[in-house]
Protein backbone atom coordinates (compact mmCIF):
# COMPACT_ATOMS: atom_id res chain seq x y z
CA UNK A 1 0.00 0.00 0.00
CA UNK A 2 1.29 3.18 -1.28
CA UNK A 3 1.32 6.05 1.32
CA UNK A 4 0.17 9.96 0.47
CA UNK A 5 3.66 10.64 -1.02
CA UNK A 6 3.28 7.39 -3.62
CA UNK A 7 6.26 5.63 -1.76
CA UNK A 8 5.47 2.01 -0.28
CA UNK A 9 6.65 1.95 3.26
CA UNK A 10 9.30 -0.72 4.63
CA UNK A 11 7.34 -2.18 7.14
CA UNK A 12 3.50 -3.35 7.65
CA UNK A 13 0.86 -4.33 10.09
CA UNK A 14 0.69 -8.18 10.02
CA UNK A 15 -3.28 -8.46 10.61
CA UNK A 16 -2.66 -10.68 13.48
CA UNK A 17 -1.47 -7.24 14.95
CA UNK A 18 -4.99 -5.50 13.73
CA UNK A 19 -6.66 -6.66 17.07
CA UNK A 20 -4.41 -4.76 19.35
CA UNK A 21 -6.24 -1.61 17.83
CA UNK A 22 -9.70 -2.77 19.08
CA UNK A 23 -9.96 -2.08 22.79
CA UNK A 24 -12.94 -4.48 22.34
CA UNK A 25 -11.55 -7.56 21.29
CA UNK A 26 -10.30 -8.63 24.84
CA UNK A 27 -6.72 -9.64 23.36
CA UNK A 28 -3.72 -8.14 24.96
CA UNK A 29 -2.96 -4.55 25.84
CA UNK A 30 -5.41 -2.14 23.42
CA UNK A 31 -3.18 0.60 21.21
CA UNK A 32 -5.00 4.16 22.14
CA UNK A 33 -5.36 7.35 20.50
CA UNK A 34 -3.73 5.87 17.21
CA UNK A 35 -5.15 4.62 14.01
CA UNK A 36 -3.50 1.60 12.32
CA UNK A 37 -2.17 3.56 9.60
CA UNK A 38 -1.02 6.52 11.53
CA UNK A 39 1.06 3.85 13.62
CA UNK A 40 2.26 2.18 10.79
CA UNK A 41 3.16 5.90 9.37
CA UNK A 42 5.01 6.71 11.87
CA UNK A 43 6.82 3.37 12.60
CA UNK A 44 8.03 3.84 9.04
CA UNK A 45 9.11 7.63 9.79
CA UNK A 46 10.93 6.23 12.72
CA UNK A 47 12.85 3.91 10.88
CA UNK A 48 13.71 6.10 8.08
CA UNK A 49 15.00 8.57 10.55
CA UNK A 50 17.17 5.77 12.38
CA UNK A 51 18.39 4.51 8.72
CA UNK A 52 19.67 8.11 7.76
CA UNK A 53 21.38 8.35 11.68
CA UNK A 54 22.91 4.83 10.94
CA UNK A 55 21.26 3.17 13.84
CA UNK A 56 20.95 0.13 14.36
CA UNK A 57 17.11 -0.36 13.40
CA UNK A 58 16.27 -4.03 12.84
CA UNK A 59 18.02 -5.99 15.90
CA UNK A 60 18.24 -10.28 14.77
CA UNK A 61 14.96 -12.25 16.96
CA UNK A 62 14.95 -15.65 17.64
CA UNK A 63 15.36 -16.96 13.94
CA UNK A 64 16.86 -15.92 10.72
CA UNK A 65 13.47 -14.64 10.01
CA UNK A 66 12.73 -12.52 13.15
CA UNK A 67 13.92 -8.99 13.33
CA UNK A 68 12.47 -6.62 15.59
CA UNK A 69 12.18 -2.85 15.99
CA UNK A 70 12.71 -0.89 18.85
CA UNK A 71 10.91 2.28 18.73
CA UNK A 72 9.34 5.04 21.58
CA UNK A 73 5.52 4.69 22.92
CA UNK A 74 4.13 7.52 20.64
CA UNK A 75 0.60 6.42 21.22
CA UNK A 76 -1.61 7.43 24.60
CA UNK A 77 -0.94 3.47 25.41
CA UNK A 78 0.38 2.45 28.26
CA UNK A 79 2.09 -0.56 29.57
CA UNK A 80 0.54 -2.14 33.06
CA UNK A 81 2.48 -4.84 35.09
CA UNK A 82 3.83 -6.00 37.65
CA UNK A 83 7.08 -7.57 38.85
CA UNK A 84 9.29 -8.49 41.66
CA UNK A 85 13.12 -8.94 41.70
Amino acid sequence: MADSEGSVPFLALDPFAHRQFDAKSGKGIPIEGCTKENFIKKVNELYEEAKKKETAVLVDGYAPFCKHIFVPNFTQSELHCSFSL
